[in-house]
């Protein structure tokens, strides 16, 4: 029998899929943007009165991280202040307002988000960003309280036909947390040795090709983080028809785009192409666990917060590695990897609950996030709604970034808005280096044109 579903109200204890997030946070910031590039300005009163409302409607946005005497972390919601940042043009990149915001932490008993405008330094418009700390809250998440900002800020531009938000009715409820709504078959504290013999069969899984190695480019131990956006973007047309080939190759467009940055970046990892060399890349997806929860008599799909898991595996790749073959084995993985449970299992191996958040504990989680073997991650969203009404021309993209993890080489943030296929390429240029970035970047770019110009299997076969 499924566990039934309950709203906490006021403050509850970090469930442990938001407490491994957190402490991730204390190894390197997990902030991710989210961002909408707009066709207009809008007012410093217009932002924070579209912004008070959002806060009146969605306690998730009221909440702050709290340590009681044990150590242990609880979300309660708290008075902060609020107000949208209004930077002024960039003169170097419109992207450096929100590079920066990617490696700028939140301290406790704050609340765990910031809302800027990034005015565009080439023309009229604005790029509107919301800030996370990864344990409130995933990207789905992210998205939907930016389309809400956007749905309120582009139906009252000047924020006069706003309702007073004192008069609104203040939404004090706490969703509850992941694990409280896994279904029975998931709910593996209960399984023990379900749970130990699904764990020996992914280690087998893994032990089956050779570990992969970090690339010579990449740098090891301390150094400064520089969190850097690369974004890559294909017409609706090469997006269409990307997606038309997946569906005859029976395989889907996030298998390919991760297929497609495997063979990148195994491309600059090969120091002599000549020798033709096979080797192990890592990659790393998140996987939203929505679908699978019990949530008020239906499926969590609807819930605000973090409901997500990672999902991995270890794929060999040589240079002459067809594209969609690639994209149909990381297809197939996945998929069977998430119908069996390994995303709620890994929270049940990881026991990050056993790690509280005093100094020494956190100390030891970080040694081991240290020991990390090098691993790229693609984390799509799907094709994103476009706003209602005349909108869909004030709003141009809509996308997110996150800096990658001290092994992570690559973070891909996948979206598609209105057709285009938007890849925000984020790299830490601490660790990789600026000309090894473009590289992938150029990898990446050239190798989607040519799948896109290479002839579809109906006329190969005329």
């Amino acid at each position: 029998m499924d566990r039934p579903a309950t709203t906490i109200n006021l403050r509850r204890p970090l469930d442990p899929a938001e407490h491994y997030f957190w402490l991730l946070d204390q190894a390197a910031c997990m902030n991710f943007v989210v961002f909408a590039e707009i066709e207009r300005v809008f007012s410093p009163e217009a932002l924070n009165a579209s912004l008070h409302h959002l806060v009146s409607e969605h306690a998730l946005l009221r909440l702050a991280l709290v340590p009681d005497e044990v150590h242990r972390l609880h979300f309660e919601i708290c008075n902060d202040s609020l107000h949208c940042e209004v930077h002024t043009a960039a003169p170097t990149s419109d992207l450096n307002g929100m590079e920066a915001e990617l490696n700028r932490t939140f301290p406790c008993h704050t609340w765990l988000w910031r809302a800027h405008a990034f005015p565009f330094s080439d023309g009229p418009g604005m790029r509107l960003a919301l800030t996370f700390q990864h344990s409130l809250a995933d990207g789905r998440t992210g998205i939907n309280l930016l389309s809400e900002w956007l749905n309120r800020l582009l139906n009252s531009p000047s924020g006069n036909h706003l309702t007073n938000p004192a008069t609104t009715r203040p939404g004090t409820l706490i969703n509850p947390g992941l694990h409280d709504l896994f279904p029975s078959r998931f709910q593996w504290e209960s399984q023990p040795e379900a749970a130990t013999q699904l764990a020996r069969q992914r280690r087998d899984e893994f032990k089956a090709h050779a570990p992969p190695a970090f690339p010579a480019y990449f740098q090891r131990g301390e150094c400064p983080r520089q969190p850097a956006i690369r974004p890559l973007v294909l017409s609706a047309e090469q997006s269409q028809t990307l997606l038309n080939r997946c569906r005859h190759a029976g395989c889907t467009l996030h298998g390919l785009i991760a297929a497609v940055q495997l063979l990148a970046l195994h491309q600059v990892a090969d120091s002599d192409p000549s020798l033709n060399l096979k080797l192990t890349h890592s990659l790393t997806t998140p996987a939203d666990l929505r679908p699978s929860l019990a949530h008020e008599g239906g499926t969590g799909q609807t819930l605000n917060g973090l409901y997500i898991s990672m999902l991995s595996l270890n794929v060999p790749v040589d240079p002459g590695t067809d594209p969609f073959e690639l994209a149909r084995y990381i297809t197939q993985t996945t998929r069977q990897q998430l119908e069996r449970g390994d995303g709620h299992l890994l929270y049940h191996l990881y026991q990050p609950l056993s790690f509280t958040a005093d100094e020494t504990s956190v100390a030891q989680f970080c040694q081991q996030v240290e020991k990390a073997h090098p691993n790229s991650l693609i984390s799509n969203l799907g094709r994103l709604d476009t706003l209602p009404g005349d909108t869909a021309f004030a709003v141009n993209r809509m996308a997110f970034a996150l800096c990658p993890m001290p092994s992570q080489l690559l973070f891909n943030a996948v979206t598609t808005y209105q057709g285009q296929l938007i890849m925000n390429l984020n790299f830490d240029l601490g660790r990789t280096p600026e000309a090894t970035a473009q590289a992938i970047h150029h990898h990446m770019q050239t190798l989607f044109q040519e799948l896109c110009d290479r002839p579809a299997e109906s006329e190969l076969s005329q």
